[in-house]
């Protein structure tokens, strides 16, 4: 029974992904107590305003084309889609750059329940989000290509970088913005491992002379995930990010920065490992729908293998509670 629910070779890709980000996860535990005492709840608290605002745009800018990248059939309508998302990319920067850029013209700093911020550091916004709306474009392909080792290797690799910097930017340089500037090295990592993996997909896509009519087709014919992917991801990053705005608008910086920790702590592991076995689930779906028309053995496959999983792990910890 057990393997008519799981096929051949899933179980192994499952176990390379899992593997990853149970290692990284792990790491950030161990240690979580080290960064803190580097670290005040304000800078916490500050660092998760940025990084929730950035997930929000990173949500808006490919406008979920990069969920695409596994369904084209055809490597040139692959090449035409990566294209687009990339250009979608690109052009929420350059609004992101130019907004910056008007707002540091006129303030140098920005006054918020007595406290003066920068506006300098608003740059990172648009950097971070190219980086992290990049590397999901090119996860996107990784996916296609069943590079699952290398998903889970880059996902040790940064949280083993997020530490490392961590410490380096506070312990070297003592920099108030450690966190924030940790997270644009690590996604500045992750870019240039995914990039040489995939180089030459990435240099062939680039390469083709790509018509306007053209990426109009394939924005037409993809148009549901903007339509409909991009409302509900869209809803989840607000969901995620109205807490810590409302934390910091009603109580304070001090107070998000606690909450960020205990998200960071608790529920992050989880969103994480079901994040992963999504990955698996969107690769095999596609090609199951490819190939007989129809992904309901693989809906019914990964249910019954998430139930098992979830099964396992929380009765365990059901019972042991007094």
């Amino acid at each position: 029974m057990f393997s008519s629910i799981i096929k051949r070779g899933t179980i192994g890709n499952l176990l390379k992904l899992f593997g990853g980000t149970a290692v990284s996860q792990i790491i950030l535990f161990v240690f979580t107590p080290l960064i803190t005492n580097l670290y005040t709840p304000e800078e916490f608290g500050e660092f998760e305003l940025v990084i929730n605002l950035v997930n929000v745009l990173v949500v808006i800018s490919t406008l979920q084309f990069d969920k695409a990248i596994l369904l084209p059939k055809f490597r040139i309508e692959l090449f035409r889609l990566v294209r687009l998302a990339v250009n979608t990319v690109l052009l929420m920067v350059g609004v992101l750059v130019i907004t910056i850029g008007i707002i540091h013209l006129f303030n140098d700093q920005i006054i918020y329940k007595g406290n003066a911020i920068k506006t300098g550091i608003l740059w990172v916004v648009p950097i971070l989000v190219f980086l992290k709306s990049s590397n999901f474009v090119m996860l996107g392909l990784m996916n296609r290509n069943s590079r699952y080792t290398m998903i889970g290797l880059e996902k040790i690799i940064r949280s083993s970088g997020t530490i490392g910097f961590n410490v380096g930017f506070r312990r070297i340089l003592s920099l108030k913005w450690g966190l924030v500037l940790s997270e644009v090295m690590t996604g500045m990592a992750t870019f240039g491992m995914y990039l040489k993996d995939q180089r030459k997909v990435i240099f062939q896509i680039f390469r083709i002379n790509i018509k306007p009519h053209e990426l109009k087709e394939i924005f037409i014919k993809y148009s549901d995930f903007p339509k409909y992917s991009l409302p509900k991801s869209l809803f989840f990053a607000l969901t995620a990010a109205m807490p810590v705005v409302m934390i910091v608008q009603y109580y304070g910086t001090f107070e998000a920065g606690l909450y960020g920790l205990a998200i960071r702590i608790l529920a992050k592991p989880v969103t994480l490992l079901a994040n992963t076995s999504t990955t698996l689930f969107r690769q095999e779906v596609s090609a199951e729908y490819y190939s007989h028309n129809s992904s309901i053995q693989t809906v019914k496959r990964t249910f019954l293998m998430q139930l098992g999983i979830s099964v396992l792990t929380f009765v365990p910890l059901f019972f042991s509670i007094d």
